[in-house]
């Protein structure tokens, strides 16, 4: 089954260069709220910011594995007004989440 989307709050953490342009980008939830999604699955992101025209959120695949505490997303860097306000994120600065969303996701069978 796949789980529903819903609204989150996530709490940056860390980002770690995983090569040249490219970065792992890692979120934990605020008050230990659980999300739960399967392989193949996205999540939108949206940042308060002076945005360009293609606004204020974008879809990022999650990277990591549902079993782990962490969210990890895998972004390359960008010149986009979104972009630069994420890569100048401080560790404990919150974003806005909804998701998971996707199916293109294992059928358990």
């Amino acid at each position: 089954m796949v789980p529903s989307a819903k609204k989150y709050t996530l709490k940056f953490v860390t980002k770690e260069k995983f090569r040249e342009d490219i970065y792992n980008f890692y979120f934990s939830t605020i008050n230990d709220q659980l999300i739960i999604w399967l392989p193949g699955q996205y999540l939108q992101l949206s940042l308060p910011h002076d945005a360009d025209e293609r606004g204020t959120s974008r879809f990022f695949t999650i990277a990591s594995a549902p079993t782990e505490k962490k969210i990890m997303l895998t972004i390359k860097e960008g010149e986009s007004s979104f972009k630069k306000v994420l890569f100048a994120l401080t560790p404990g600065e919150t974003v806005n989440a909804f998701g998971p969303m996707g199916k293109f996701v294992l059928d358990g069978d």
